[in-house]
């Protein structure tokens, strides 16, 4: 018998010279009893390559390696295409109770503003409601909007220009804030009346929002809004001093 040599590259190698070796063999034995020629011939055929396959079983080549390790993945991963949103807005909002009045706020204005978005405004594509934490309150949501066009309009229109305009009076008790990220590059932030730093403003530095850091669209691009804000910067400052 010869000597069987491990290793993928002698395989062929050895499954050949086993083969032929079961085969003699065989050949031999029915050479001396022709009776038994056919029946040893089918049987050795069947050991031949019953036992080279256990031989061989664990030859593995880098593909079929490849091939098991990924037939174990479980997890179903997919992306978007968004080819079709190329001025995406993203907007993160949220509502913090500071005081126990402003738990009277919450409840009382918070959910008018957040149900705004059943009317179906013109350029929101998608909201979602977030609880950003029990205790203290803090109600928000997460937006998608099919520009920042749209999202100014909306945002100076009924009932969003109403509530804005009493709530820049009297926050009554709690802190708004929200965050935009713009598909096209940019990042905007306003915080009003929250003690505790939120979001971006719990790392980076703050800064009045004053003269084109005053709109979204000043912060982001740099020019004035296309739409005149509820409240103007001088009206909102002069009144405050």
């Amino acid at each position: 018998m010869p000597r069987f040599r491990r290793g993928a590259e002698c395989g062929t190698r050895t499954h050949t010279s086993f083969r032929t070796t079961v085969f003699e063999t065989v050949a031999s034995a029915s050479s001396a009893n022709p009776a038994h020629r056919g029946h040893y011939s089918v049987s050795a055929r069947r050991e031949a390559n019953r036992r080279s396959n256990r031989t061989h079983a664990h030859v593995v080549v880098p593909a079929e390696r490849a091939r098991r390790k990924g037939a174990d993945m479980r997890v179903n991963r997919t992306t978007v295409d968004l080819d079709a949103y190329p001025d995406l807005v993203m907007i993160l909002l949220g509502m913090r109770v500071r005081t126990p009045r402003g738990m009277l706020r919450l409840l009382g204005v918070g959910p008018k503003l957040y149900r705004s978005h059943a009317d179906r405004p013109d350029g929101l594509i998608l909201h979602e409601d977030v609880v950003w934490s029990m205790l203290p309150p803090h109600w928000g949501a997460r937006q998608y909007w099919r520009d920042l066009d749209s999202l100014e309009r909306w945002t100076r229109s009924d009932p969003h220009r109403q509530w804005w305009r009493e709530f820049l009076r009297d926050s009554g008790g709690t802190g708004f804030w929200h965050e935009a990220y713009f598909r096209r590059g940019g990042i905007d932030a306003v915080y009003d009346d929250m003690t505790r730093p939120t979001g971006l403003a719990a790392f980076a530095p703050a800064v009045p929002a004053r003269g084109r850091m005053f709109s979204t669209r000043g912060r982001v691009h740099g020019d004035p809004p296309a739409v005149p804000p509820v409240i103007t910067e001088s009206n909102y400052y002069d009144a405050k001093e």
